[in-house]
């Protein structure tokens, strides 16, 4: 029997990302108390996703390892990543679990971080 040669081997995906996925919440109120905040952006967070993000964007074959609450958060985590085409497919959704959000107000040129862990 003969082996391919692994430099012919077809890869499946460019990068593989496992770990923490989350919701990060940027204040669109630079400079207010955070009581005071009235609106704030949201994006995905946690390194991991983050790097898939980047790297699916850069045009590679990204996928992601991760862990979602059957939640809001859990919900916009994978249609955000859904959407920019990384794989989410050996991430499973957990009944009964909530997903993360990080929210972070500007106090002049200075982040601050709240973050509210879910189950995961």
């Amino acid at each position: 029997m003969r082996h391919q040669d692994p430099r012919q081997a077809q890869r499946t995906y460019d990068t593989f990302h496992m770990g923490r996925s989350c919701m990060d919440l940027y204040s669109n109120d630079v400079g207010v108390d955070f009581v005071h905040i009235k609106s704030f952006a949201a994006y995905v967070g946690g390194s991991p996703t983050n790097m898939s993000v980047g790297c699916r964007r850069l045009g590679l074959k990204s996928a992601l390892l991760t862990g979602f609450g059957e939640d809001p958060v859990g919900d916009f985590v994978v249609h955000f990543l859904t959407k920019e085409g990384v794989d989410v497919q050996f991430s499973p959704r957990k009944p009964g679990r909530h997903g993360c959000s990080i929210s972070m107000p500007f106090w002049e040129e200075v982040m601050a971080f709240v973050a509210e862990r879910g189950g995961l």
